[in-house]
């Protein structure tokens, strides 16, 4: 049986010394940088993907845009125990 190594590519913004939002969990520091209609490479990235791995705060954050990531093979990773992803 031959395995094949899937290829893993992490999608993340963050600022130059390594933070992905205030302590709050908000990342309104990175407003400034929106530019209305340009989606900066998500949608190809999201239809050239087969699985979805995210923190449960990003999930839950993130929830109202389930259109997203509902039709992938998805996975929450979180220090509060096991939970499930609707």
């Amino acid at each position: 049986m031959v395995f094949i190594m899937p290829k893993v590519i992490l999608f993340i913004s963050c600022t130059i010394d390594g933070y992905i939002a205030r302590e709050d969990g908000s990342v309104d520091f990175l407003d400034k940088f929106n530019k209305s209609g340009e989606d900066y490479g998500f949608n190809e990235l999201i239809n050239s993907i087969g699985t979805i791995v995210m923190g449960s705060k990003t999930f839950q954050q993130y929830s109202d845009h389930k259109q997203f990531y509902e039709l992938k093979r998805r996975g929450r990773l979180s220090g509060r125990g096991k939970e499930a992803m609707d």
